[in-house]
């Protein structure tokens, strides 16, 4: 079971969703499970459509249902959360960084550090 990223946006290509799958991922493995101790963290990746028991997030230009929203989720019909990235709604990019920086949540500013590696930058593109 995991979150399935699936590209219908014209900002962004498949290798560059697949990219930022990629760094979420890792993210949540190495990062976000050794914090809170989660044992069996959720896996993140690219697809054109999510399987049974996965939870489809969809990149796309603009999301009619909360216009000039970054994100928007819902409960689909079969009770499995899902959600919408705006990609063209916002004046940032997510861009794949590996050389980014964040301070772990065990050791904030020790030799510990590890990488994030999609954030949030400011751009005047879409992607």
């Amino acid at each position: 079971m995991g979150i399935v990223l699936i590209n219908q946006s014209s900002a962004v290509t498949a290798t560059e969703v697949a990219d930022i799958a990629q760094a979420c991922h890792s993210q949540l493995q190495n990062e976000v499970a050794l914090a809170w101790g989660i044992k069996e963290p959720l896996t993140v990746t690219a697809a054109a459509s999510a399987g049974p028991g996965s939870y489809p997030f969809f990149l796309v230009d603009s999301i009619p249902e909360a216009p000039g929203a970054l994100a928007y989720h819902w409960v689909q019909n079969n009770g499995v959360p899902a959600g919408k990235i705006g990609v063209k709604t916002t004046p940032y990019s997510l861009r794949y960084e590996p050389t980014c920086r964040v301070p772990s949540p065990v050791q904030p500013d020790g030799p510990n550090r590890k990488n994030f590696c999609a954030r949030l930058a400011p751009s005047t593109s879409p992607i």
